[in-house]
């Protein structure tokens, strides 16, 4: 007669599967070097291979569709989110005095003012780096106030290339407005508006201090409505095109210049308004892109050769 016990009997019971020679401990438990269970690894099936992770494909734009050589006019394309953008040619005219030992300045430098690493000047306390024998000093005309809007990078704005280079008549301004009024018979506001005029048209017999506002321009027509700048003439320079490297955004046109070249250009068409009837030619003012010719440079070596 059959048994009515349920439980098996050791006989009837399997015995436990038994480990390999070449078996490891089970990987969920065994201890890591911080005495932490590992992490599970990937087991390989018979006759499988362990997945690769695939390489990650080039996001379109930024390296393949960057056209880095010249186009058939010479001009060289710089930015992969419009590539149509090229970079303008510098004014054949205009001759600053060579920059070619900056390209030897390679290592970066301590600001002696400040202890910051920096590399040809310190664009907060306005100190050249390297040596100032070899850098131009330029005389200007008029002092020259530049507000610096707060959100912009002083390590990009070319407004510091001007403190740098006529040192003692440029004074940069932090934050959204000027600190204090300035004498509209004294003063103009280089800055296009409806009621601005040409250089060539200024009136002024006494021109002691030009404001300009260092901003990207949706930003600069607000900073513009500041109580202390109502009353100043505003004047805008005649028609020029800039050589920056840097995009225009929508509806700004080839005349949308950098500070620095702003600064140039107004010198130079006040000198050529004063010198009436006399040579035209004037290069007084050309050291002024000193530095902005010497950063375009390296901007299209690297991008011809890149």
């Amino acid at each position: 007669m059959a048994s009515s016990n349920l439980t098996p009997s050791v006989a009837d019971t399997p015995p436990p599967p038994q480990p390999s020679d070449t078996s490891q401990p089970d990987q969920d438990s065994r201890p890591n070097d911080l005495g932490t269970s590992a992490t599970p690894q990937p087991q390989k099936s018979p006759g499988s291979q362990l997945e690769q992770p695939q390489a990650k494909k080039p996001k379109p734009g930024k390296h393949n569709t960057m056209k880095r050589r010249p186009d058939a006019e010479g001009r060289l394309a710089l930015t992969h989110r419009h590539p149509d953008f090229v970079l303008p040619e510098l004014p054949a005219d205009v001759h600053p005095k060579p920059s070619d030992f900056l390209d030897e300045e390679s290592e970066r430098r301590i600001c002696p003012q400040c202890k910051s690493s920096r590399s040809l000047f310190c664009y907060d306390c306005l100190q050249v780096l390297t040596d100032r024998s070899k850098v131009p000093t330029v005389n200007l005309p008029f002092h020259i106030h530049i507000l610096l809007h707060g959100e912009e990078r002083r390590s990009a704005a070319t407004s510091v290339h001007a403190a740098l280079l006529a040192p003692g008549q440029v004074t940069i301004y932090g934050g959204n407005r000027f600190p204090t009024a300035f004498d509209p018979s004294t003063t103009a506001v280089l800055f296009p508006s409806s009621k601005s005029v040409p250089v060539s048209e200024l009136q002024m017999e006494r021109l002691e201090h030009v404001l300009l506002i260092d901003s990207k321009w949706k930003k600069a027509k607000s900073l513009i409505e500041d109580p202390l700048l109502k009353g100043l003439p505003h004047v805008r320079l005649e028609p020029v095109k800039t050589a920056f490297w840097r995009y225009h955004t929508k509806n700004i046109t080839d005349e949308g210049v950098s500070t620095i070249e702003a600064i140039y250009y107004l010198c130079k068409q006040r000198h050529t308004k004063a010198h009436e009837g006399g040579s035209s030619e004037c290069h007084c003012y050309d050291d002024l892109l000193f530095y902005f010719a010497h950063i375009y440079r390296r901007i299209r070596k690297t991008g011809e050769s890149s």
